[in-house]
């Protein structure tokens, strides 16, 4: 008995050394997987994201720690956000497992500055196989023979907060705030609770991305503080390296890419600079990391890279702002009667509903519509198409006052808007005006999302004429049109 009884307080001492020694995470992960570091991350950024690491210990060195871990996260709205990390240890006979579940409520200042909290309860478990332990008598202890192992498992929370601030980011986490002690069948296993803080800056350019980075942990049961410092360095959005210490006597080397834009891949290696650590093969990790939804829009952090649009080139830019210029120009030296007289004689005449339609505008307090141009919809649909917001873009600043340009821009200065969309897509008149208010409601909702108060922005939809015999449609980007309310002179 005084050997089975040895072996147990030997197991339960061990596990306890384990479990004090760090919390469970994938150290490499942090840059790539800002969730793993904590918590509150947790759908900040509006995706759904996956990762998946391993870690090997101390390679070569029988018994060393091998580290599984699976993350998910993702948003539940603007303001909140889940996830989801499982992560399982096995060091010799001894192994612990951890579940936790995040719900994190983010406080927005900014598109690029926040506040976020995070409150992860869990399920713990630490074993250790008495089936795989080894005596060194002339026969078997029977006690050993037929137990098949030690464990002790209970509930506990973390906490977590985040800010961000442009490129900087702030967290810390407290991953077993309840800290409750584990019952084993001959022994209580004693965890202690330990504070993670974490602290980098981004700095960015066209190409390169500079993210330094200083995590701090204290055990507070120990007494005793460990750190570590990285600097993480980013080529256009596509590939990455880091360069880190640890304040326990190792070195981190790690880099990774996006194979592609849903897909990215990250190795870490540690060696250590300690004699007993030279002795081994260091510490390898490998993760991957899965967008299983991008968000609506791209925010930051996140390690997956912003798909954009194949652009022109710096000659077709050219030569189109100097159409856009000349264009603008026109718009600014005659009035808009006359515009639309110009344009009815390059193209078919405006159906006799949409001219009495203007009319009717203007005498109810708005303005003569002008084009909103290259402004369109998928076919038949009131999918607004992604070409179309350089265009609402140009009124939506005018809108919000922050660009000067060579519009007529004094006379959207606090106006309201009026959008009027024609459309001519079945021989429904009833469809059609129904599609022609959807689309409307569509560069409303658009121009809301940019900052511009929806109180300014009125709707109207027009059925416009059917298809013609030939079955083509004639939507095209004049049957979009925008129109200022009246103002009194002496108000402008």
């Amino acid at each position: 008995m005084k050997k089975i009884l040895f072996l147990t307080i030997a197991a339960i001492s061990f596990a306890q050394v384990s479990v004090n020694a760090q919390h469970l995470k994938a150290e490499g992960q942090e840059y790539m997987n800002k969730f793993s570091a904590a918590p509150a991350y947790a759908g900040y950024n509006g995706n759904d994201e996956a990762f998946l690491g391993y870690r090997s210990f101390m390679t070569g060195i029988d018994g060393a720690t091998k580290l599984l871990t699976v993350d998910v996260n993702g948003d539940l709205g603007e303001s909140m956000g889940y996830g989801v990390q499982i992560i399982n240890e096995k060091s010799g006979n001894f192994s612990n497992f951890y579940a936790g579940i995040t719900y994190a409520y983010h406080i927005r200042f900014s598109d690029e500055s926040g506040l976020s909290f995070g409150v992860t309860p869990a399920i713990v478990r630490s074993a250790y196989n008495l089936a795989g332990a080894k005596t060194f008598g002339s026969t078997t202890d029977p006690v050993l023979a037929n137990e098949a192992g030690l464990s002790g498992g209970g509930f506990d929370a973390g906490f977590s907060v985040m800010l961000k601030a442009g490129g900087l980011n702030f967290s810390a986490y407290v991953p077993r705030l309840i800290c409750q002690d584990l019952k084993f069948q001959n022994g209580i296993l004693n965890t202690d609770r330990e504070i993670f803080s974490n602290l980098s800056y981004a700095i960015e350019n066209d190409k390169w991305e500079f993210e330094p980075a200083a995590e701090i942990c204290y055990s507070l049961g120990m007494k005793e503080l460990e750190w570590k410092a990285a600097l993480n360095t980013k080529y256009n959005e596509r590939a990455w390296f880091s360069l880190g210490y640890y304040s326990t006597k190792w070195l981190a080397l790690g880099m990774g890419f996006s194979a592609t834009n849903r897909i990215a891949l990250n190795y870490q290696y540690l060696y250590g600079t300690s004699e007993i650590a030279k002795t081994c093969g260091g510490t390898h990790e490998i993760s991957i990391g899965f967008l299983i939804q991008k968000g609506k829009t791209h925010k930051k952090p996140t390690i997956f890279f912003e798909e954009k649009e194949k652009t022109k080139s710096n000659s077709e830019l050219e030569k189109l702002k100097e159409e856009i210029k000349k264009l603008e120009e026109e718009v600014k030296a005659a009035k808009i009667n006359d515009v639309l007289e110009n344009d009815e004689k390059q193209s078919e005449p405006e159906p006799e509903h949409i001219v009495e339609e203007a009319e009717e505008n203007t005498s109810k307090g708005w303005e003569v519509p002008e084009i909103m141009r290259n402004v369109t919809f998928a076919s038949g649909t009131s999918i607004l198409n992604k070409s179309s917001y350089p265009g609402i873009d140009t009124y939506i600043s005018m809108l919000k006052d922050t660009v000067i340009g060579p519009l007529i821009h004094d006379d959207y200065i606090g106006r309201k808007v009026l959008i009027i969309v024609t459309a001519e897509q079945g021989d429904s008149k009833k469809f059609n005006k129904k599609l022609a208010l959807e689309r409307a409601e569509k560069i409303k909702a658009y121009m809301v999302s940019k900052g511009v108060a929806a109180d300014r922005i009125s709707t109207r939809g027009i059925a416009g004429r059917n298809k013609s015999k030939s079955g083509t449609e004639h939507f095209e980007s004049n049957n979009v049109k925008i129109s200022r309310n009246k103002v009194d002179e002496d108000k402008n």
